[in-house]
């Protein structure tokens, strides 16, 4: 079977899926946020990745092998119906399933040696578990929902942080200058104990986006309130704090350590230098306001779209469950293509080093064979352009 016809088969596939129906349990203000799609690795063995793609399961993870990449002939032989059932039984052959939250996992962090897992959810608070036997070692009450999570490099600490997973309620949130009500503050656990060692607090009033650098040494926060506060982690003390003239939707460190930033209804991507304390010139170009941006693995190239586009009117809801049965069981490439296939959002890559603009044009366009080229991860790109 060529390419092409894969992944044709693949949009048909994801289409003909039946929509299944979250079972969320009630939760006074965070309702309204939409959903994620995770897929973390395990640092120790590539071969195992965990996921949030649990079919009408959102508030579980499912620890499992990685799906092999291509489509599996016999599934696309069958009903709609059977193939559901097909689908439902594989996922049952996970080799550990995490259970425990009350509502949506938004984050998944793995320790160095691949001997903890943790989950962050929309409940307001983090677990610790033993990925080997599903068992939960600690339970890490929060102010918010927990979308910040990341063990330190040796394993022993667990940063938890607030923000909001889902670009599109930052922005709608901002628009319509509603609250969402998310805390300020970033929490330090000891993950042997499940007791909090530091809190980081700067004052900022409801924490947007928040991340952590690759050497797990500094994180960021950009706060409603105009602010973008970088810290020390050992030091537990701010580096530096821009007072700013819009809100950052989103913020992520390149492997280098600046910080890049998407302003609110802005037409660039901004780049800030903690260890200069100075801001640097953005990567410009855009055809309108920056609605999210993703970093390619390798950190050469950024994406960025504006709000999002489709040719033919889009149930998002359903559009999202059906990626995340197909993400479960395809290969990412023809997941994404799928998801691409009638994006006329606006898109820009830039290269880093150069701040050249390598391509510009609707997000159908740049595709799958694309976001394989210039290494960007499938998953991060489908949460920053929707």
């Amino acid at each position: 079977m060529s390419r092409c016809k894969a992944l044709i088969l693949a949009w048909l596939f994801a289409l003909q899926i039946a929509p299944m129906a979250y079972a969320q349990a009630p939760i006074a203000s965070h309702d309204f946020l939409k959903p994620v799609l995770l897929r973390s690795p395990n640092p120790a063995d590539q071969g195992m990745v965990a996921t949030n793609s649990v079919i009408g399961e959102p508030n579980k993870v499912a620890i499992k092998k990685a799906p092999v990449r291509g489509i599996d002939p016999n599934l696309l032989k069958m009903t709609p119906g059977q193939r559901r059932d097909a689908l439902l039984k594989r996922q049952s052959a996970a080799t550990v399933l995490l259970e425990g939250h009350e509502k949506p996992i938004v984050s998944i962090a793995w320790s160095k040696d691949g001997k903890r897992i943790a989950t962050g959810s929309r409940d307001g608070t983090a677990r610790i578990w033993d990925p080997a036997t599903g068992k939960q070692e600690y339970r890490l009450e929060n102010e918010s929902p927990v979308v910040l999570l990341a063990f330190t490099p040796n394993g022993k600490q667990l940063l938890t942080g607030p923000g909001i997973a889902n670009l599109s309620d930052i922005h709608e949130s901002l628009r319509k200058n509603t609250p969402l009500n998310t805390s300020g503050k970033i929490i330090l656990w000891d993950a042997a104990t499940g007791k909090k060692v530091k809190v980081f607090d700067a004052g900022q009033t409801e924490l947007l986006s928040v991340a952590i650098s690759p050497k797990s040494d500094f994180v960021v926060g950009a706060g409603r309130d105009k602010s973008l506060c970088v810290w020390s982690i050992d030091k537990v003390e701010i580096v530096h704090k821009w007072e700013l003239d819009v809100p950052l939707v989103q913020v992520r460190f390149t492997p280098d350590g600046n910080v890049l930033g998407a302003g609110f209804d802005e037409k660039v991507v901004r780049v800030f230098n903690p260890a200069t304390r100075k801001e640097l010139p953005p990567f410009k170009g855009m055809q309108g306001p920056v609605f999210g941006f993703a970093l390619s693995t390798d950190g050469k190239h950024v994406l960025a779209t504006c709000a999002a586009k489709f040719s033919t009117p889009l149930d998002e809801k359903n559009a999202f469950e059906r990626t995340v049965v197909g993400a479960a069981t395809l290969g990412i490439s023809e997941i994404a293509n799928a998801f691409q296939t009638k994006n006329e959002t606006p898109t820009t890559l830039w290269h880093v080093p150069t701040r050249e603009v390598r391509f510009q044009g609707p997000g159908k366009d740049f595709g799958a064979l694309k976001m394989t080229q210039f290494g960007f991860d499938f998953f991060e790109v489908f949460n920053a352009t929707r």
